[in-house]
């Protein structure tokens, strides 16, 4: 994922809260951003903070 336009606190903030999700929920991360990424009765704002952390967490892995 281009992070061009994403400050370093924003940064720091998504790999915090990524390394949180990967301790509590472990292998199954990935299926749970996705999820929370693709569910509509969650607001547009929430959906997008989600498809950014599985971005990032497809970079990652």
């Amino acid at each position: 994922m281009m992070r061009l336009f994403i400050s370093r606190t924003q940064t720091e903030n998504d790999n915090f809260e990524l390394s949180e999700l990967m301790s509590k929920h472990g292998d199954n991360v990935k299926a749970l951003l996705q999820a929370r990424a693709n569910d509509k009765s969650l607001p547009k704002r929430s959906r997008k903070h989600w498809k950014r952390l599985a971005i990032l967490m497809k970079d990652i892995a």
